[in-house]
């Protein structure tokens, strides 16, 4: 089983995209599960027009029920009599799926596409519209708290042998860090990483040529022999 994580607010992935990647995955010979993080399109209440106000705690709190909904889907699996679960993340998806990997031992690989390392106020320094870049100073002011505990990826380690975790990341992405990929990748002992001539959005919508063929074989070995680990060196 493959448990598909979207990125931030990116519904066309969800709605679009991953059908395309489940029907490869069934046709591979895999189980595919989505799963709608909380506070993202149906899940978001209407009050919520915006759920990156800057509040720490309200972040904290949702990445916690992120990772809470995706082990338990996980553990779910597994008592149905699924051999093998695997997550397969983009952006934001993938800060919560390698906070999970990191408590986790029961998850035979996970792939991080485009990996959200840290917080970073990478919105607020892109952004064209004054009312979001005035942002820019207090949030980057609040992620410095917030990167010196576990939200930081570069702060703890894997649950999971290395061989079992593939870092994806896209050299021209202006949104996820190059930098930052770089230091968890040395950080949990250079696991295995593609470095694409691509950018954020080339690789989370899917315009990356047979990603989706080459990332299914990359898990087909771990999947079809979870038992099977190697020990990190």
């Amino acid at each position: 089983m493959i448990i598909l994580l979207h990125g931030y607010n990116d519904s066309a992935s969800y709605n679009l995209r991953f059908p395309l990647i489940a029907r490869r995955g069934n046709r591979a010979g895999f189980n595919i599960a989505t799963l709608v993080l909380p506070y993202h399109f149906q899940r978001r209440p209407p009050q919520l027009v915006e759920f990156d106000t800057g509040d720490c705690l309200f972040w904290a709190q949702r990445t916690a029920q992120g990772i809470a909904e995706i082990r338990a889907l996980t553990g779910w699996l597994l008592r149905e009599g699924c051999p093998a679960v695997a997550l397969w993340g983009y952006s934001l998806g993938v800060g919560e799926a390698g906070l999970t990997v990191c408590h986790d031992a029961r998850l035979a690989a996970v792939v991080m596409a485009c990996p959200r390392v840290c917080p970073r106020p990478a919105v607020e320094q892109l952004a064209v519209r004054p009312r979001i870049h005035r942002r820019l100073q207090a949030v980057r002011a609040l992620c410095v708290p917030l990167n010196l505990t576990p939200m930081n990826l570069k702060m703890i380690r894997p649950a999971i042998p290395r061989d079992r975790i593939l870092l994806i990341e896209g050299v021209h992405d202006a949104i996820c860090s190059t930098e930052d990929i770089e230091d968890v990748w040395q950080a949990w002992g250079q696991p295995d990483i593609w470095r694409l001539p691509h950018g954020h959005v080339g690789i989370c919508c899917g315009f990356v040529l047979d990603l989706t063929g080459r990332v299914l074989r990359w898990l087909e070995p771990r999947l079809n022999n979870p038992t099977t680990r190697t020990q990190n060196k």
